[in-house]
């Protein structure tokens, strides 16, 4: 069973045949070869690194600021490229595995933050107009379903990984 639904949760895909938000007002839609497999609870999102996703059509998250989390279950199979730790630049964007990706608001200005998973580790990526650092690497072999929370505070984030805190970025 599920852990019950805290409070203050805005968006919760859960991946039970679709891509509906259970929680909030976004639901998503699924490109590319994106399916469903057996997860560590129900269902899961499967993606072969070829171009799939589920992504919603409108900015619903724009409210977010400085302080929040993001979290998720995954089992990755495969590498991510690993990068430096930096606040500028353009880094996060050839092979990385994103489970989310950090796509930028709508608004010159707007920053998305986005994480990505592979067999060799955790990535947490920003992205705005011509910036895609890697705000905070952990580079450690990955193996089965691994929880990934990755908790921004005052901007800076942290990664726990099974809820152990394991680094914290720039």
């Amino acid at each position: 069973n599920c852990a019950p639904v805290v409070s203050g949760l805005v968006n919760w895909w859960m991946a039970e045949g679709s891509a509906g938000d259970s929680v909030g007002n976004l639901p998503g839609g699924i490109y590319g070869g994106t399916s469903f497999a057996q997860g560590k609870v129900g269902q899961a999102f499967s993606f072969d690194g070829a171009h799939d996703c589920v992504t919603n059509a409108m900015f619903g998250l724009t409210n977010i600021l400085d302080s929040y989390t993001m979290e998720l279950w995954a089992w990755p199979t495969a590498g991510r490229a690993s990068t430096s730790e930096n606040t500028s630049g353009i880094y996060g964007d050839g092979n990385q595995r994103y489970a989310i990706f950090p796509y930028p608001g709508p608004t010159a200005g707007i920053v998305g933050s986005g994480i990505s998973v592979g067999t060799n580790g955790v990535s947490v990526f920003e992205a705005g107009n011509a910036y895609m650092p890697a705000l905070l690497v952990f580079d450690a072999p990955i193996v089965g379903w691994t929880h990934i929370a990755v908790v921004y505070s005052n901007r800076c984030p942290s990664l726990y990984l099974n809820g152990v805190l394991v680094r914290s970025g720039l």
